[in-house]
């Protein structure tokens, strides 16, 4: 059966209608309409049999619509029988010609669905549904096309990994890899279709096939020679390996899409001719994947919280409570798909009580642990965020704190995404040691080759939990690993020697040092230094004048 155009009609199972709700006509319109119509009972004979009881019955029920004033009316050029299924019931495949209708596919296929009767088809009722034509095989799609079902049709669409040269009107039905390849023992001729590769947005310039870029024509790229071939050989044939790709050590990056082809030539040992072959499915292993990243771009991070670091369903936290006792792994990803030379890194990270946002502490500044005095002897001590910016997620693992008379606490992270450029040293990391603690910078050609965003999220107190109820003042109440209670105070505060915290904006029982005294102390000091060093000069002169006096007296006698 030849299958180009199917739409659904659909019927109850008594002769009634409701026209009040179909939407006015909007046409005119001509198009093919392909409906599966189900018969109760068998329906004796074939396809052409009963060509003329089907044509028919598809007139009676369109008068039928018109007669309901609706506004409905068309001219059916055509109504023909394409399949006949016999059995218990009967399935009946027509295809519906019109070449003048005054509503679409859709309106039309919602008038179909609020009416029914019995036809003399086999005097039995008749109901419909969508013909999928995918589903039953009757379209012409390409073996390497997706096929869609739509009201009235199908649509054909060529998969990632090829490029459509169909003839126009006949969509998805030619699907070929976008590249042809001319074989030889001393390399490969590829020649790229530019329009498969533009419309994902990738430059025709940025395609590399091993070690060669290409020469760009108006329709297509023609890379040739060894280009770095990768060659392996067994007894009987040597193969040669490329990868034609727009993702390399020296890419910026990307709008639009990255595409790795691995590419191989197989051929005789003993070979020494050319040949020519269009690359099969078998032949190539396409990775198409969305980059969406471009230069300066803000980016959305998502974030998934666990309780172990199996990052397993079971561990995942999903909304439970938490208690100061417990471990927090926080993993940052970028829900976006990206290149595999683009890595992730922590920059910052810091949490404050929902109820008050300007509390804030500090967990990591500047891609590193955070080193404020106020920090530093809690949070810290169960915090880490190993191999930062070495790969295309981040995990930073920490103790949940929470904050006096506030059961949630909120955190924020910023994070970024920097191009590795490659090379033996990763420029992406971020190194915390402590003679050399770097603050976050992508050593790339362009310092602009970096693009941030931030995640925003949040977690709550078990009311259960009875760990950690350390008088923070201001603060929150963290636990090292062995229980020991901390205060953790959030930036600028003032900080008593308990350990409390006190924002610096409230009026607490923790005061200035008094500068005042603090200055008069200083003062008294300096000048006491002063008058010590004025006895002493005054002592060292006496004693000369002296010393002088003794030898002139001296001097006279002798």
């Amino acid at each position: 059966m030849e299958c180009k155009m199917m739409i659904v009609i659909a019927f109850a199972i008594i002769c009634c209608g409701n026209f009040g709700m179909f939407a006015e006509a909007s046409g005119p319109y001509a198009y093919q309409y392909r409906a599966l119509f189900t018969v109760a009972g068998s329906v004796d004979g074939d396809v052409t049999s009963r060509q003329a009881d089907i044509t028919n019955s598809i007139s009676l029920i369109l008068d039928e619509f018109v007669a309901a004033g609706s506004g409905f009316n068309y001219t059916l050029a055509n109504s023909t029988l394409e399949k006949l299924t016999n059995g218990s019931s009967s399935e009946l495949v027509v295809n519906l010609d019109f070449n003048y209708i005054t509503h679409n596919q859709t309106d039309f296929t919602n008038i179909m669905a609020g009416f029914s009767i019995v036809t003399p088809i086999n005097a039995s009722t008749v109901t419909g549904s969508d013909f999928d034509e995918c589903a039953n095989n009757c379209d012409d799609c390409s073996e390497n096309a997706n096929c869609v079902n739509t009201l009235g049709s199908f649509n054909c669409i060529c998969k990632d990994a090829f490029v459509d040269q169909s003839t126009s009107g006949t969509n998805g039905t030619i699907c070929n890899q976008p590249y042809t390849i001319v074989c030889t023992t001393e390399g490969g001729t590829l020649t790229a279709v530019n329009s498969y590769f533009e419309n994902m947005g990738i430059s025709m310039t940025a395609l590399t096939f091993g070690t060669c870029t290409g020469t760009v024509g108006a329709t297509t790229t023609v890379f040739s020679g060894s280009c770095g071939a990768e060659i392996t050989e067994n007894s009987t044939h040597v193969h040669q390996s490329w990868n034609l790709t727009n993702v390399n050590a020296s890419a910026s990056f990307t709008i639009g899409q990255y595409v790795t082809y691995q590419v191989t030539c197989s051929m005789p040992s003993s070979a020494n001719v050319t040949f020519k072959f269009n690359s099969t499915q078998e032949d190539v292993t396409p990775d198409v994947e969305n980059i969406l990243v471009a230069l300066a771009q803000s980016v959305d991070f998502s974030v998934n919280l666990f309780t172990d670091d199996t990052f397993s369903t079971n561990s995942a936290l999903n909304g439970r409570p938490l208690r100061t006792t417990d471990d927090l792994f926080m993993r940052f990803e970028s829900p976006l798909k990206t290149a595999p030379n683009v890595m992730i890194a922590c920059q910052g990270l810091s949490g404050s009580p929902a109820s008050n946002p300007s509390l804030s502490v500090s967990i990591i500044e500047n891609g590193c642990l955070a080193r404020s005095t106020s920090t530093n002897a809690g949070i810290l001590a169960g915090t880490s965020l190993p191999n930062n910016g070495e790969s295309t997620s981040v995990t930073v693992k920490s103790r949940p704190f929470f904050f006096r008379d506030s059961p949630d606490t909120a955190l924020r992270a910023s994070l970024s995404l920097c191009l590795r450029t490659g090379g033996a040293t990763n420029n992406c990391a971020i190194s915390c040691s402590k003679r050399r603690r770097s603050v976050v910078e992508v050593r790339v050609k362009r310092s602009n080759e970096v693009t941030s965003g931030s995640v925003d999220f949040s977690y709550s107190r078990d009311p259960n939990d009875a760990a950690c109820n350390k008088d923070c003042g201001e603060g929150a109440c963290v636990t090292d690993a062995v229980l020991n209670e901390f205060c953790v105070c959030p930036d600028l505060s003032y900080v008593d020697s308990t350990g409390r915290c006190f924002d610096p904006a409230n009026v607490g029982p923790i005061e200035p040092p008094p500068q005042t005294q603090q200055t008069i102390d200083i003062t008294v000091v300096y000048i006491l230094v002063a008058l010590a060093i004025l006895i002493v000069l005054l002592a060292v002169v006496l004693a000369v004048i002296i010393y002088r006096r003794r030898f002139a007296t001296k001097s006279l006698l002798m």
